[in-house]
């Protein structure tokens, strides 16, 4: 049977907008049930627009979205959650950009991706009550990588399988996390880590966001930590984001 719906609705945080046309703008957004779409608001460029207003990145909205030849166009928008706390931060927002970024790079138009959805609006909400940026984008990364099909391991050698933390030194994105200090010298493209680097990283990456926000980290762990999870990211995807942490 032939599909007549003419719109759909969905849920969606807006990622992304960019120029179109002279009155209005394409939307990176995603949503729990059909992945990242890229869709057309109409008008949005006007002082007067109903819809502007409710499509500003990090929204959580309600949309109707009527379907087109080319691409789809959101007919109305409501928003349902809105983080002032982020807004409010000038030293934050870049940041959340940032985090925004990371989402829209590692989910392809069209695939569902539910946790990832989940993921970035438990993530907004603890920005937005919490505010510790860096330990956030932390634990965005490896959560991100995971999703992604990496099963990243810091608890032993990933090639002769050393189980003593003390002698694990660097970290291999090609070979799927530490590696310990005799086999670095195998290995092209490692980054070098200190033990106890390594050992958060790995507490990171199988703790519940709730045990995160219970423990203190001192902030000199979490920048070594925060540049590994970088080369982890660049090298996964290739290239460098756009948006620049500060």
């Amino acid at each position: 049977m032939v599909n007549r719906e003419r719109s759909y609705k969905t849920e969606a945080i807006i990622l992304n907008s960019k120029s179109f046309g002279e009155s209005g703008h394409i939307y990176i957004v995603f949503t729990p049930n059909l992945g990242k779409l890229s869709i057309n608001a109409n008008g949005t460029k006007k002082p007067k627009s109903k819809l502007s207003g409710h499509l500003q990145i990090t929204n959580r909205c309600n949309l109707v979205i009527s379907k087109g030849r080319s691409i789809d166009t959101i007919s109305s928008a409501e928003t349902t959650e809105l983080f002032p706390n982020i807004r409010e931060n000038y030293d934050l927002i870049n940041n959340v950009f940032y985090i925004m970024e990371l989402f829209d790079v590692f989910n392809p138009i069209n695939e569902i991706n539910t946790d990832a959805y989940k993921l970035l609006l438990e993530s907004l909400r603890w920005l937005n009550d919490n505010q510790n940026i860096n330990l956030l984008i932390l634990y965005i990364r490896m959560k991100i990588l995971t999703m992604s099909g990496w099963d990243l391991n810091f608890s032993s050698c990933n090639l002769c399988f050393d189980e003593n933390k003390e002698n694990l030194t660097s970290i291999s994105s090609n070979h799927g996390g530490a590696i310990c200090t005799v086999c670095q010298s195998k290995i092209n493209n490692s980054l070098t880590a200190d033990a106890q680097s390594i050992k958060l990283l790995h507490f990171i990456s199988i703790a519940p966001r709730e045990k995160l926000l219970s423990i203190s980290l001192e902030i000199p762990s979490i920048k070594k930590c925060l540049a590994i999870s970088e080369f982890l990211i660049h090298d996964n995807l290739g290239f460098k984001l756009k948006t620049k942490l500060f």
